[in-house]
């Protein structure tokens, strides 16, 4: 499943009081997060999604993402420990004179099919690595 939706966060939104928006998610595993940042954006907004009080994207160690004419997209196998679940994004805006929106995508699936795919891509992944061995030119001697 798909959730898509825009958040529009005035000027002067701190880091500290966000603009926050809530996505119910029936599925059990987010796969994919997208944000898309419009031009005029100048690294001034910053977006971060949470469940419950743990910041799960960006880690939290870091800082929130931000962006400008971009689209940030992340592979993000992230198992939900209910179902439904809700997915808080918040957003942040330094600028002190403009409104900035910007657009949210998250991808959920069923755990069989998350991580079913997650399997396919590492073991694609793994004979990727070994598949020049196989290309390998075979002399054959005849005596």
């Amino acid at each position: 499943m798909l959730y898509c939706d825009k958040i529009t966060v005035p000027a002067n939104t701190s880091k500290d009081n966000p603009v926050t928006k809530t996505f119910r998610v029936k599925e059990d595993v987010i796969t994919t997060i997208s944000v898309y940042f419009p031009p005029g954006h100048a690294c001034l907004t910053g977006v971060s999604f949470w469940y419950g009080e743990d910041m799960v994207f960006p880690d939290k160690n870091y800082d929130w993402i931000r962006g400008n004419d971009e689209s940030v997209n992340a592979k993000f196998y992230f198992i939900l420990p209910e179902v439904p679940a809700d997915v808080v994004v918040k957003v942040f805006n330094e600028d002190t004179k403009y409104n900035h929106t910007v657009y949210i995508r998250i991808e959920a699936l069923p755990r069989e099919i998350a991580l079913w795919e997650l399997s396919i891509t590492k073991l694609t992944s793994m004979f990727r690595d070994i598949y020049p061995i196989w290309r390998m030119p075979v002399r054959i001697i005849r005596g």
